[in-house]
């Protein structure tokens, strides 16, 4: 049995309490499963590395032939950033396509007020 440091019992905890707090969400239909679960994915992974860091990076470091486990650290938290970013463009992009949507409906009812007066 391994002894168990201070942040990994902090991440472990912080991850128990996102998945509460999503399923509490869920339930109540604030959110929807589409919109997290690339969330609940990258929780569960952090979770199941942070219970045993040295192992998992270094069989990770080891199978992509890396020749340290920080290098995996690193490559895995640029890969989550990356993939954080293409999910807030496209949030972005599908934000401005109902702003356009909306902008043009306001545009034709003033329009039509405007020729009714």
């Amino acid at each position: 049995m391994q002894d168990f440091r201070v942040f990994q019992i902090i991440i472990i905890a912080a991850i128990v309490g996102f998945l509460i707090w999503q399923s509490r969400n869920l339930y109540l239909r604030k959110s929807f499963f589409k919109d997290i679960w690339p969330f609940i994915i990258l929780a569960i992974i952090v979770g199941i590395v942070a219970i045993n860091p040295d192992y998992f990076t270094s069989k990770i470091a080891n199978l992509l032939d890396i020749k340290s486990n920080v290098n995996v650290i690193f490559g895995f938290v640029l890969s989550v950033l990356g993939l954080l970013t293409l999910k807030l463009f496209s949030l972005y992009r599908k934000q401005q396509k109902t702003i356009t949507k909306l902008v043009i409906e306001l545009s034709v009812l003033t329009g039509e007020k405007n020729n009714t007066i």
